[in-house]
């Protein structure tokens, strides 16, 4: 008995090395295309109105709180267990500020607002349903009606 590996078990372990090296493959390819059509996607600094703004993960909900505040814009709600927000400012320039304040990136336009997109998410200049400019919309009209009654 020279050898104790048998010859069928020597092919099957050579192909399982094969099948995690082009498992590797795919998974590295995936995450290459995923990051350029991230990039490709996030709006330009010059952009304003609802933005999902994605800060560095590790970031706490103060300190992205602060940023967007910061940048002049108005916090909405969170996302992504804190380092994601729904965030607010009509101003020219908002995206370019929340970068600066320390944001990685900021998108916008996903079908059935930001938190329900998933996969599905897409990029898109035409309106969309979304309550959270429903409940933005109001809350200015709520505030505009009391700063006329003072």
């Amino acid at each position: 008995m020279a050898s104790t590996i048998k010859p069928h078990a020597a092919g099957r372990q050579a192909g399982v090395g094969l099948a995690i090296s082009l498992m590797a493959g795919v998974a590295l390819a995936w995450v290459v295309v995923m990051l350029v059509v991230l990039r490709l996607s996030a709006l330009a600094p010059e952009a304003s109105g609802k933005v999902f703004a994605v800060f560095p993960p590790g970031t706490s909900e103060r300190q992205a709180f602060g940023a967007i505040v910061a940048a002049g814009g108005a916090p909405l709600r969170t996302v992504l267990g804190g380092w994601g927000w729904i965030a607010h400012d009509d101003a020219a320039g908002f995206v370019g500020r929340l970068r600066a304040a320390g944001a990685l990136a900021a998108f916008r336009g996903a079908p059935g607002g930001l938190s329900l997109a998933g996969c599905f998410a897409f990029i898109a200049d035409e309106p969309r349903l979304d309550p959270f400019a429903r409940a933005l919309e109001a809350r200015f009209v709520t505030d505009g009606a009391r700063a006329s009654r003072r």
